[in-house]
């Protein structure tokens, strides 16, 4: 019963906001991306299950409350004073699991600092419930220099 709790509030938070849930791994990743956007926090983490692992530039943070307590404030702060765009993204689901991996180019000015930031992020997602719930993020970036096109050597 608790699982099908947590499920329902991370359906229907979006809802709340006056979005449509999402019904599919990479919309729940792309959800989660607008929530940090728009700076609604409260939406972000209802997208995360309570156990989630994140693994961030080195850093790990275990739980949910751990990254809100943590993380949250700035990464919210972040994400809106940046543009993220994704380069490439695969994804592949069964019926209770998903993975999304994307590259992305984020830029923009952040504390009097130009950015402009290669990404990689992997999700890994599980099924509760009706929704798709954030299980592991692993998020890793380095400064774009002049001459890098984006692919691995």
């Amino acid at each position: 019963m608790r699982r099908l709790g947590a499920a329902l509030l991370a359906a229907l938070m979006p809802l709340a906001a006056g979005a449509q849930a999402p019904t599919t791994p990479s919309e729940t990743v792309d959800a989660f991306h607008k929530a940090m956007r728009v700076g609604d926090g409260k939406a972000a983490l209802a997208f995360m299950a309570r156990d989630v692992n994140i693994y961030e530039q080195g850093y790990v943070e275990t739980t949910r409350e751990q990254y809100a307590a943590n993380q949250l404030a700035d990464a919210n702060r972040f994400a809106k004073l940046t543009e993220r765009r994704v380069m490439r993204r695969e994804s592949g689901q069964d019926e209770r699991s998903a993975w999304v991996l994307s590259t992305t180019l984020t830029t923009g000015e952040f504390e009097h600092r130009k950015i402009e930031l290669e990404g990689t992020e992997t999700m890994l997602l599980r099924r509760e419930g009706e929704a798709w719930v954030i299980a592991h993020i692993h998020w890793s970036a380095h400064p774009r220099s002049a001459d890098d096109s984006g692919a691995s050597p």
